[in-house]
């Protein structure tokens, strides 16, 4: 374990046994996260043959606070140490992936359930982060100027979900390479029916692939559908809402 950046709003910290790749999870949000809580890299990370960097921040401020360019400058450092870097997000997270993937070229980025942005400005279809938006600096916070069009990646979505839906198709608009998978009833994040069917660890083996591939994660999700109570309830609710419109 090595510390690589270690801030009062950010951290980073770096378990490496000596790969030559590298893959960097983000944070999720936590309703009333106030600090880093403990780091749990994964295992299997490493029985694939990648470095784990786990990136951490204190608040449910999607990373972009004071330290953000520091951080950015400590990732952009560390880059040329390895010969692949993927990136891996939940949610808030998975912004995060998009946002810090340009500033050490990732070779792909897997992220479920991602944000373009949370700013009633550019999001006003969502307004369910707008609380945390306070402090965000939709400068340092833009994706559109920092999306690569040559990016590769997967983004995981549960199409009942209106909101997370135009998220990554805002994301997919400026990094046309990023392929999106659609997870009906998934919720948010859109692999909660794989999380109940205990199947969670396949979205770990397909981010530590070199390119991506949803068909995995589809058949999954499909397999697990039937006896999901979560899958139930979306498709009762998206039921509900179709009937009021």
């Amino acid at each position: 374990m090595k510390p690589l950046f270690d801030g009062d709003h950010l951290r980073a910290t770096l378990y490496d046994r000596g790969h030559d790749k590298l893959i960097i999870t983000f944070d999720f949000r936590s309703p009333g996260k106030r600090d880093f809580g403990k780091d749990q890299p994964s295992a299997a990370f490493a029985r694939k043959g990648f470095a784990v960097l786990r990136v951490k921040t204190r608040r449910n401020d999607w990373f972009i606070n004071s330290e953000t360019a520091a951080l950015e400058d400590s990732l952009r450092r560390i880059a040329d140490d390895y010969d692949w870097i993927n990136l891996l997000g939940y949610s808030m997270g998975g912004y995060a992936a998009f946002r810090f993937g340009s500033c050490i070229a990732a070779n792909a980025i897997v992220a479920v359930s991602p944000q373009f942005s949370i700013t009633p400005d550019i999001a006003p279809f969502d307004p369910r982060y707008w609380p945390d938006s306070t402090g965000f600096d939709p400068v340092i916070g833009d994706l559109a100027s920092r999306l690569r069009p040559d990016q590769k990646g997967l983004i995981l979505v549960d199409p009942f979900s209106k909101p997370d839906l135009m998220h990554a198709q805002l994301i997919t608009a400026y990094a046309p390479c990023v392929r999106l998978a659609r997870l009906a009833g998934g919720g948010h994040p859109a692999t909660k029916v794989l999380a109940e069917a205990g199947q969670g660890q396949i979205i770990r083996t397909v981010a530590t692939t070199f390119a991506p591939d949803p068909r995995p994660i589809i058949t999954a999700h499909r397999a697990a559908r039937a006896g999901s109570r979560q899958y139930l309830n979306r498709l009762t609710r998206a039921r509900r809402q179709r009937g009021r419109e």
